[in-house]
């Protein structure tokens, strides 16, 4: 079964990689995390906290962490990989180092042009306004002095009324811009490493497993080894089997 990725026009396939780490098995792909949701009824649960609120416990986002019931299931039917997290961390080399650093200085500048060419645009807005006022002032200054003189002919005063409108409307445009500019802010961009796989150290091409006895015999994944798991994993089976979707109970007072 193949879902179309209409944001990467990329079709995805099983299998996916899970990562296991510390005995937790983890999807960092959101795309793969909805595939496995819609076709599969393979709920899992957020963990990670938001970047920009971290302080909070009611909204999670990555990594998903799964049911150790899910990932046996799911590597049953050949449907995900495992990946030894630990062992695919090697030691960067002092080259990599370099390149890392070099990445993230090119990104801190490239942040930092952003943030001046929005400082300049917005000074050169209120420059504007501000020059638009002094005008719309001058305007109000001759209308004043043209009434106190009496002037029979309002040609003049109309004329001048004219340019005042015209002002008005040049003055709406930037100060609206302006206005929009402060309700939207500038916010400088957080990058969060979140899937080890963006570094160049990281490599995981021998260290995954695609079957369960495989798993077991690296010490991996040995879910389940008692006779209480094989029943609760039996009992999630045939659950899932009939198209029920299986959360964990921990909110319930269940298991």
């Amino acid at each position: 079964m193949e879902i179309k990725n209409t944001n990467t026009s990329l079709e995805l396939k099983p299998p996916f990689k899970v990562h296991i780490s510390n005995n937790k098995a983890l999807l960092w792909n959101i795309e793969e995390i909805r595939f496995l949701r819609e076709n599969y009824r393979i709920v899992g649960s957020f963990i990670g906290c938001l970047p920009r609120y971290p302080l909070q416990n009611q909204l999670f986002g990555l990594p998903m962490t799964l049911l150790n019931e899910e990932v046996t299931l799911l590597l049953s039917k050949g449907l995900i990989i495992l990946v030894d997290d630990k062992k695919s961390h090697q030691s960067p080399t002092n080259a990599q180092i370099k390149e890392f650093e070099q990445k993230s200085f090119q990104e801190e500048n490239k942040q930092l042009q952003e943030y001046i060419n929005f400082i300049e645009e917005k000074k050169l807005k209120i420059k504007n306004l501000k020059k638009n006022n002094t005008l719309n002032h001058d305007i109000k200054e001759k209308i004043n002095k043209a009434k106190k003189t009496n002037l029979n002919d309002l040609k003049e005063e109309n004329t001048l009324l004219q340019q005042k409108k015209e002002s008005r409307n040049l003055e709406s445009t930037p100060n609206s811009e302006n206005k929009t500019s402060k309700v939207n802010g500038f916010a400088p961009i957080i990058n969060i490493k979140t899937s080890s796989t963006s570094f160049t150290w990281y490599n995981n091409n021998e260290n995954w497993f695609d079957s369960i006895n495989t798993a077991k015999q690296n010490n991996l994944w040995i879910w389940p080894s008692t006779l209480k798991d094989i029943q609760k994993y039996k009992i999630y089976s045939d659950l899932w089997n009939k198209g029920y979707y299986i959360t964990s109970g921990i909110k319930f007072g269940g298991d």
